[in-house]
């Protein structure tokens, strides 16, 4: 049409200016028609594509194949089969977080040669025997620290750990019980320090013994501002002999 239609125009009988002006408008209108037409023609294409709501495509497996499955354009492929051929992988489309991973590798579990060590503990049962001496009790803070062939403790608080009936513990003629749980293990007991902080008056404090599980330990001493010790089994002190001399012998006189 638009070629019969130039070549009725340039046959006219119209000055070759005429000719050329009304060529000039048609090829205007030409193009105007045909970009509107382009532009048509896009949108309703991409009306289809976003139409779709469902996209599959599967390809041979033996042949580095994959599936996506995925509504709408926006789509996430799923990762190679072959490169990862001990795993199975299945990823949905980008308007969901689900995922599901299947994998058949062997979790490494940490050797038990490399696993720390745990700290032996024991439990101790204490009994602390105070004097029937005079003046023998205190209020003062009691500190007990524990040696073994193994090891140490800390020094322990005892007030408000005594397990006793009585209120008021390291009263005079009285056994105060202590249960030390889970204290690292020290071994055998050999050892026993005991001091207290002077903080009450009269807190001198008079102690014969405390048996650390079935170890006795021998005090019969007075506590005061310095710590005591007890050893079992208890250091026997040698006495100390004044050396003899031997009178001069004097030759009778003649």
């Amino acid at each position: 049409v638009l070629y019969f239609t130039v070549k009725a125009i340039m046959k006219s009988n119209h000055s070759k200016a005429s000719r050329l002006l009304v060529l000039y408008h048609l090829f205007l209108v030409v193009a105007t028609s045909t970009g509107a037409l382009i532009a048509n023609n896009a949108h309703a294409t991409q009306e289809i594509i976003a139409s779709k709501s469902l996209v599959d495509i599967e390809k041979d497996s033996t042949r580095n194949t994959h599936v996506v499955r995925g509504g709408g354009s926006s789509l996430i492929p799923l990762l190679d089969a072959s490169a990862t051929s001990n795993t199975r992988t299945k990823y949905h489309s980008s308007n969901t977080s689900s995922r599901d991973l299947t994998s058949s590798a062997t979790t490494a579990v940490p050797s038990s040669s490399h696993a720390p060590t745990p700290t032996p503990t024991q439990d101790y049962v204490v009994k602390i025997k105070t004097g029937g001496n005079m003046f023998a009790s205190t209020n003062s803070n009691i500190y007990l620290s524990l040696f073994g062939d193994k090891g140490s403790t800390e020094e322990i608080h005892l007030n408000g750990i005594i397990d006793s009936d009585v209120t008021q513990p390291f009263e005079r003629g009285n056994t105060d019980t202590v249960i030390l749980d889970n204290l690292a293990d020290i071994g055998t007991p050999q050892k026993v320090t005991v001091r207290h902080d002077g903080t009450a008056f009269g807190s001198d404090w008079y102690l014969e013994w405390i048996l650390v599980n079935d170890v006795k330990f021998t005090f019969d001493q007075w506590v005061d501002n310095e710590s005591v010790t007890a050893e079992f089994p208890p250091i026997t002190k040698t006495p100390t002999l004044a050396p003899t001399t031997t009178p001069p012998t004097y030759a009778p006189t003649l």
